[in-house]
């Protein structure tokens, strides 16, 4: 005969009476074990409009006594945590997890009340991240934001190196910089230019070769040094274990013999981060104020440091999205021939970043301080924990003009600090953090219009799972998505393409049917040449808008890694259970919920649409002020209708008149609508019906040479053929 387990989710003792908690999943589980290292569910069900519920199991028939686990869920999907019984009820006790673990006894009646579970009022509601604790972690308010597309974070990176007064931090994935220093910045071999000479807009039509004006940022950092500026330069690292390490030496001897040894140190070692090249440059300048580290994570255990942040003088903050590469550096029209992405080859990127300043600096140091004291090898290296907001002198020398700093901000709002830390990596805190799953997840289960999001992978189970429990639970809710036809990760195109059609199967969408579920892709037509050419836009941004009121920006993809655990260290679970594997993110989350709002969210989201969607200036740049991207002029079938429609303009606009041009037409187009993995730009536009013998689809673009000023005779751009 089944057994029943009863009890009530309830809020902290207050004055005024217990909080009931309605309407969230209940779960009653086996915990994790050697064979189940996610726990196996017995029961679920949801709690009634007291905050009561009910669950029914089978007793063991070989055990009298067994350890059972009570696991509760939000809308969207996300477990929230117990607290520690505050009450005359103690039959429960709280696990490392947040879990409420019984025990069950077979022997006992056919009921058991369990009494009240208590859950902290923060925890269970709201759209701040409290990791557990009961309480919102890094949020203040008043923050003066400016949303960044594309070359404009690297314009912004360059002036905060520039106008720094005593202190510059960076925290990167890697740095390209020149193999040598030279007193002569002409004779170097650049890699890397931040800004472009001010006074315009870079033409694209004249390519022509670097002038000093240029602003490299190695350079930027000497100068900067010269005038007494300290630079923290903190990049990724792995470590490799030494077994590893003769493995792949032993494997190498019959091919390579002894040279083998230096081959490893190459590949295994020095190849794995730009920290000895980024330190010898700076070493070779005698820079001695411009201090290089290496945040190292084991390979086998953790994720890498992907949290991509600069600080000026502990008061202006910059998440840039995009590594320090030449291939980032890019216009908003994403032009196929641009010489200033360099030497870059591939398909030119989209990305996403934020600047600021506020109140917010205090949590955003204390962050940027984490990872660098955990990199630093002593205490000497330290970053100073003592005054948070010092007083700056002024500038030895102020640098003449105009910056990207002093343009005005987009509004003022409140801001929560979120992250990603890999587990076992920073001291007290063996777990690390999945603050950045945590805020996506609030988000959307509040989500009542709309979800946009746009990210450089979406492979993520836990997301795409509280897409579907929203969407199911209000039908008025459309998701809009803008994601690669094949990110860069081996398997990732074959996940991505899965998850989507989980989704679409899930909340019952055909073509036929209502759409609710919305997904596209970023491309550049262009008819210049002899023959219409089209290329993908790679999307590198991390970043999603809720409502028009939540939005987040950072360096979190929507993977595993980024998120909660990457699938290699799933695997290690299920068969060690081992510590889950992440990478290190950042990310801002930005509230515009007060009355009446300061629009910072509503202006990310026409600045990205404007884009995409194809409403431009006469100058060619995004227009936010473009009637048909104003909320008041929302279509009956609300954002996702203007997507689809835009979309699908542009797609019959390929279909009957590909050699015309597009300039009025959106840079989007729809998810093709079968269930197939199209990773190639001629099979994905031959699956929307686009004739490839009509256009050439692109698969690469020309390289440049910056120092002779001209693209490298041998390089062309190459188009995807059959």
């Amino acid at each position: 005969m089944n057994k029943t387990l009863k009890g009530n989710l309830v809020g902290e003792a207050n004055p005024n009476g217990r909080k009931r908690w309605i309407g969230f999943r209940v779960e009653v589980r086996l915990p994790a074990s050697l064979f189940h290292y996610k726990g196996g569910t017995l029961d679920s069900a949801v709690s009634d409009g007291i905050g009561s519920f009910q669950l029914s199991i089978r007793p063991d028939p070989v055990v009298d006594t067994r350890h059972l686990e009570f696991v509760v869920f939000d809308t969207a999907g996300r477990e929230i945590p117990f607290a520690p019984s505050d009450g005359e009820f103690s039959h429960y006790v709280v696990t490392e997890d947040g879990r409420a673990r019984i025990e069950d006894h077979t022997a006992t009646t056919s009921e058991e009340f369990y009494g009240d579970l208590v859950i902290r009022e923060a925890d269970a509601l709201g759209l701040l991240t409290t990791l557990g604790t009961g309480q919102a972690l890094r949020f203040t308010n008043g923050n003066r934001v400016t949303m960044l597309m594309d070359r404009d974070a690297f314009a912004c990176a360059a002036a905060m190196i520039r106008h720094a007064r005593q202190e510059v931090l960076m925290s990167q994935l890697f740095f390209a910089i020149p193999t040598v220093f030279s007193a002569n910045a002409a004779s170097e071999t650049p890699n890397l230019v931040f800004d472009f000479a001010p006074g315009g807009p870079v033409d694209l039509a004249h390519p022509r070769a670097l002038v000093p004006d240029d602003r490299r940022p190695e350079r930027l950092i000497l100068e900067t040094a010269a005038r007494g500026v300290d630079t923290f330069v903190l990049l990724h690292a792995f470590t490799v274990p030494l077994f590893i390490k003769i493995i792949v030496g032993v494997l190498l001897f019959p091919f390579v013999g002894t040279e083998g040894i230096s081959i490893v140190k190459e590949l295994l070692g020095d190849d794995l981060t730009d920290t000895d090249e980024v330190r010898r440059y700076f070493t070779q300048a005698n820079a001695a104020n411009v201090k290089v580290l290496a945040l190292e994570q084991p390979v086998l255990r953790s994720g890498v440091m992907h949290a991509k942040l600069m600080m000026m003088d502990r008061s202006r903050m910059l998440s840039i999205g995009s590594p320090f590469g030449q291939s980032y550096v890019d216009r908003q029209d994403h032009a196929i021939d641009a010489w200033i992405r360099g030497g870059a080859t591939g398909y030119p990127k989209h990305d996403a970043g934020f600047t600021m300043t506020g109140p917010a600096h205090n949590d955003f140091l204390d962050t940027m301080r984490l990872f660098w004291n955990d990199a630093a090898p002593s205490a000497d290296e330290f970053l100073p924990a003592e005054m948070k907001d010092p007083h700056f002198p002024p500038m030895v020398a102020p640098p003449p003009g105009p910056s990207i700093l002093d343009e005005p901000e987009d509004g003022v709002c409140s801001v929560q600090i979120v992250r990603t830390l890999s587990c076992e990596q920073f001291s007290g805190s063996p777990k690390g953090e999945k603050g950045i799953l945590e805020a996506y997840l609030r988000g959307i289960a509040r989500a009542e219009e709309f979800i946009y999001l746009e990210n450089q992978y979406f492979t993520n189970d836990a997301i795409g799972d509280a897409l579907v429990n929203v969407m199911l639970a209000r039908p008025a809710v459309q998701v809009i998505m803008l994601v690669n036809i094949e990110p860069d990760v081996p398997t990732y195109p074959f996940k991505q393409r899965r998850l989507i059609t989980r989704i679409r199967r899930a909340i019952g969408q055909t073509p036929s049917t209502r759409q609710r579920f919305g997904v596209f892709t970023r491309w550049t037509h262009e008819t210049t040449g002899p023959r219409p050419r089209i290329l993908p836009i790679y999307v590198h941004a991390k970043l999603a808008i809720i409502d028009n009121t939540w939005a987040t920006v950072g360096s979190a993809n929507l993977d595993g890694l980024s998120l909660d655990s990457s699938l290699p260290s799933d695997i290690l679970n299920g068969l060690f259970n081992r510590d889950e594997q992440r990478a290190i993110e950042v990310n801002g989350v930005f509230f515009d919920t007060n009355a009446p709002p300061n629009n910072v969210v509503d202006i990310l989201r026409r600045k990205l649409w404007g884009e995409h969607l194809g409403f431009l200036t006469p100058n060619g740049t995004p227009d936010i002020t473009a009637f048909s991207l104003q909320t008041a002029n929302k279509t009956g079938g609300g954002w996702l209708d203007l997507w689809a429609t835009r979309a699908e303009a542009l797609r019959l606009h390929l279909f009957n008149t590909p050699a015309t041009p597009s300039a009025t037409k959106a840079r989007v187009l729809p998810w093709p609508t079968d269930n197939s993995t199209h990773k190639t730009p001629r099979n994905h536009l031959e699956a929307l019906d686009v004739k490839s013998y009509k256009v050439a689809p692109l698969k690469s673009t020309r390289a440049f040479d910056f120092k002779a000023g001209k693209f490298k005779d041998d390089s062309k751009a190459e188009m995807d053929f059959d």
